[in-house]
């Protein structure tokens, strides 16, 4: 059935010999856009010179135009300030389109600039040359001026994540969690027992012994405290945490992980359709940036769903998962809507901080 969406258009700018962060720009704005932005009814559009065709008029101010009807921009920098452009009075383009979007900015006409320093190798910063150097005196500038904020990132793949991160935050806080509600603490999953087994305190064995070498121990290097460290014989072996009645309608789940090679968190959700069926499925979580698909060999019951969270320190992760966007990705595509969550799985070689269940309460 079709749906009306608000559409946000965001503008990149960046000067040459960035080609694959604004290759990834384009795939973070169709990732935001499935797990983040649908589900609230938004869409994010892309807009960059790549979209031009030729015309006629000057080529620069063309671009300035498309920026004029954007309303968010983001702009990457690294060790290139770019070439000036004709007729504009400017050191260069990004320059050029800095200062329309500061003054879009100031005129409420846009409604963000997030910007993003790739940062320069070492020996880059000994012998910078011109460019880097104008690179450079900006970055002081913004530092000193302290009216934006920014980012800095190494690789093609980090700038994805952050910008992923951003976006969906700012959207978060401009459409709110939908529909407009407001987060009740239900439900918190602590680990304040060990060494003892979490088996003699609420979990079960979901599937395979963990054996009597599993090792329950306390996570030292976590932010978190009272976080786990889990490590079974069985590296296949599952166990697994019934929510509590309390906690049957919680919608979002938060935690922080440290994932290995084996990790991976299910949760068992309770499901309903337009003509008033149910039934229940399983969404398996693991770390990627691939597509959602049925888990092979269980594709009756069973959604694999790749995460990217962000990064913390030590190698963790901070998870803040909204089951009805979860469902939405992948048995929603079967007409299935969210409708209460049943179980935990943890499986695998990991470290987990206590899990925090979430219901939403309308205002």
């Amino acid at each position: 059935m079709p749906k009306s969406l608000t559409q946000y258009r965001i503008f990149i700018g960046s000067p040459s010999g960035l080609e694959e962060e604004r290759k990834q720009f384009r795939l973070a704005l169709e990732k935001c856009n499935m797990l983040h932005a649908e589900p609230r009814g938004v869409i994010f559009y892309p807009v960059g010179w790549e979209d031009k065709s030729s015309g006629g008029g000057r080529p620069q101010e063309q671009i300035n135009e498309d920026l004029r009807k954007c309303d968010y921009a983001v702009f990457v920098l690294h060790d290139h300030w770019g070439s000036s452009t004709s007729g504009g009075g400017y050191s260069s383009g990004t320059e050029e389109e800095w200062e329309l979007a500061e003054k879009l900015y100031k005129d409420a006409k846009l409604f963000n600039i997030a910007l993003f320093f790739k940062q320069p190798s070492s020996s880059q910063l000994r012998d910078p040359g011109e460019d880097l150097k104008k690179v450079v005196e900006f970055k002081q500038q913004i530092e000193k001026e302290q009216k934006y904020l920014f980012k800095s990132f190494a690789q093609p793949d980090e700038f994805h994540e952050l910008l992923e991160k951003q976006l969906a935050e700012w959207l978060r806080d401009r459409e709110g969690t939908p529909p407009s509600l407001a987060n009740v603490l239900v439900e918190r999953i602590n680990f304040d027992y060990l060494p003892d087994s979490p088996l003699n305190h609420d979990w079960t064995v979901g599937y395979n012994d963990p054996g009597a070498g599993a090792k329950w121990l306390g996570a030292a290097d976590a932010s978190i405290s009272d976080s786990i460290s889990i490590e079974m014989d069985d590296p296949h072996c599952a166990i697994d945490y019934r929510v509590s009645r309390n906690a049957a309608l919680s919608d979002r789940l938060t935690c922080d992980v440290k994932f290995s090679d084996s990790t991976m968190l299910f949760v068992r959700v309770q499901l309903a359709s337009g003509d008033g069926s149910g039934t229940t499925k399983l969404i398996k979580y693991i770390l990627g940036t691939e597509s959602p698909s049925p888990t092979q060999g269980y594709e009756d019951h069973e959604w694999t769903l790749p995460i990217s969270p962000p990064a913390l320190r030590n190698g963790w992760r901070r998870l803040d998962i909204i089951l009805a966007d979860s469902v939405a990705q992948t048995w929603g595509r079967f007409g299935w809507r969210f409708r209460g969550l049943l179980m935990i799985r943890l499986r695998g070689k990991l470290s987990i901080s206590p899990i925090s269940l979430f219901a939403q309460s309308v205002d």
